[in-house]
């Protein structure tokens, strides 16, 4: 595993190969030699893993995490691409928490790696964690406004959708004090018929219809 992790590929294929090392053995969290090289986008690793031995890309460990999704939560594009389209690493697997890799990619605001899920591998924008959260509210809460941008731009994005608290991609970008975020946001919802409307975040329903096509300015 740590050959593999560090990218050291004859190191890998020597201990594989003459040594009869278990390639699909696991270490307490349940990563596999895969996850651990894409946890590092050792690329080349993780082609001769999949490549050469056949590894299970879609295997999942203690936490219900497969490679790809390591390698979303640690920004390795070049891994994702492989996975996705090479081997059809499945992207809209969830974790054991609801999690998504392109929700993982929103909340760290990686927009490359959350335009490439949404538009070449057609992941789901609108799951929700165990929480209630989507990638929008992930990306909100943090603070992640070219992410927001992008998902209210080319993504049909419900913002009638609500956590397990009740709360709301507005609400959590105001409560987190994302101003832009929540300026973003504010015009394309109007406050529904027993809203409390001292309070701006209660405006949680979008005009027209439940799920909305955000056309926000690219400047």
């Amino acid at each position: 595993m740590m050959a593999a992790l560090n990218g050291f590929l004859e190191v890998t294929r020597y201990l594989a190969t003459q040594c009869n090392a278990d390639v699909n053995a696991t270490d307490r969290r349940g990563d596999t030699a895969l996850m651990k090289a894409a946890y590092n986008g050792k690329i080349d690793a993780v082609r001769c893993l999949v490549e050469e031995y056949d590894m299970d890309v879609n295997v999942t460990n203690s936490e219900g995490d497969t490679a790809l999704m390591i390698a979303s939560r640690n920004s390795k594009i070049e891994v994702i691409r492989y996975l996705a389209e090479q081997c059809g690493a499945d992207v809209n697997v969830v974790n054991k928490d609801g999690k998504s890799a392109l929700m993982r990619a929103a909340k760290n605001g990686k927009i490359e790696i959350v335009q490439y899920l949404a538009e070449k591998c057609g992941a789901d924008v609108d799951v929700n964690d165990n929480d209630g959260n989507t990638a929008l509210m992930k990306a909100a809460e943090n603070g992640k406004l070219e992410v927001v941008q992008y998902l209210g731009k080319h993504c049909r994005v419900d913002l009638n959708v609500t956590t397990n608290d009740q709360n709301t991609a507005v609400r959590v970008a105001a409560d987190r004090g994302f101003n832009e975020i929540q300026r973003i946001l504010m015009p394309f919802v109007q406050p529904p018929h027993q809203a409390d409307t001292s309070d701006p975040t209660d405006l949680l329903v979008p005009s027209g219809s439940s799920h909305l096509f955000l056309c926000l300015r690219s400047n």
